[in-house]
């Protein structure tokens, strides 16, 4: 866990997996932060991947958020990444590889859209006012979008673990959050081919209405999708082992192989460690004789 402070904020990132692999950025949603995406680092790093699970500081246009992630990037050694940006991540993901083409290798879109035009209709006179709400209020409404039904107990506990780090956001993080979903904008332009986009989506109850979702079908036809029986808002932290085989099918797809000598000293490593095992078996069962 590290924070590096830019002159507009505190970027707070979560690194794991060798730095000379292209790396994979997570880029939580409204409602996320760098902690959901602990399932990934702990299952795709010791495969011999690069993951950088981050949350950014509270920006209030489009373009800050572009600059800032400049930066970060810049920060972390990173010339060139694939992204997993998660609902409103995934939107900031295509904003930014308009701007950055030559940054972004690759794209894998969770429970996102193409297009932010129906939140903006939703509250037109609220997207300039939510930096000076109060932080309790602007959480109720974030809180409000998720699923109260009935639900699995694994999607439940993503959605507690959710609703924690919530909790633990600045009001400006938040009211940042709201306002960057509902600036009324559109992701024309991606350069990024559909074969180096994969659409991740849970196809249960959730937060984003499904004409968003029919939306950015339609805008990468060819991209590949991995869609979720049930997984909620959260499929990554709800159903981390269907989704990080997705992810990391993804990756290997486009060319992010696992260092090589990573995954061979780690073999490596767990075959000394059985052997230990083993032998540390055999010495108390002749002690027992």
């Amino acid at each position: 866990q590290a924070s590096v402070d830019m002159s507009e904020g505190e970027w707070k990132y979560y690194s794991g997996g060798p730095k000379e692999a292209e790396a994979l950025v997570c880029l939580p949603g409204a409602s996320g932060t760098a902690e959901l995406f602990f399932k990934q680092m702990n299952s795709l790093c010791p495969k011999g991947f690069r993951i950088i699970a981050c949350q950014p500081p509270a920006y209030f246009t489009h373009g800050e958020f572009v600059s800032g992630f400049d930066a970060f990037l810049d920060y972390v050694e990173a010339e060139k990444v694939h992204i997993f940006g998660v609902s409103l991540g995934g939107f900031l993901a295509q904003l930014y590889s308009i701007a950055r083409p030559a940054r972004v290798s690759s794209l894998i879109l969770c429970n996102s859209f193409w297009s932010s035009h129906a939140f903006h209709k939703a509250s037109p006179l609220l997207v300039p006012m939510y930096q000076y709400m109060p932080g309790f209020y602007l959480k109720n409404i974030m809180l409000q979008s998720f699923n109260a039904g009935p639900m699995e107990s694994d999607i439940a506990d993503a959605v507690d673990f959710a609703v924690v780090q919530v909790d633990n956001l600045a009001q400006s993080e938040v009211a940042s959050r709201l306002t960057l979903n509902c600036i009324s904008a559109e992701c024309a332009g991606v350069r990024v081919p559909d074969d180096r986009i994969t659409i991740l989506d849970s196809l249960d109850r959730m937060a984003r209405p499904t004409a968003l979702r029919d939306e950015l079908y339609s805008k990468y036809p060819n991209s590949r999708k991995a869609l979720m029986r049930i997984g909620g808002d959260f499929p990554f932290l709800s159903k981390a082992e269907e989704a990080n085989l997705y992810i990391e099918v993804h990756l290997r797809a486009v060319g992010a192989v696992a260092v090589p000598s990573i995954v061979a000293a780690q073999q490596a490593a767990q075959e000394e460690r059985e052997q230990e095992l083993a032998a540390g078996g055999g010495a108390a069962a002749a002690d027992d004789e």
